[in-house]
């Protein structure tokens, strides 16, 4: 039976659906992870690149209570 229904399928519709599903759901997750971001957080990693190697807040603060 499964079979008969993977030989009659049209693959190139169900892949370009699978395609697109991916595609979807991966875009929802980045804008849900940036829109749930703090305004601390955002300003921190804008300056990533210019910033001479400092660590992460969250990191700050895990060294700190470690110490």
């Amino acid at each position: 039976m499964y079979k008969e229904i993977l030989r009659t399928m049209n693959t190139e519709a169900f892949m370009a659906s699978l395609a697109l599903i991916v595609f979807f759901t991966f875009f929802v997750l980045v804008l849900f992870d940036a829109w749930r971001k703090s305004r601390e957080e955002v300003e921190h990693l804008e300056q990533l690149p210019l910033d001479g190697g400092e660590t992460a807040p969250d990191a700050k603060a895990a060294a700190q209570a470690n110490a």
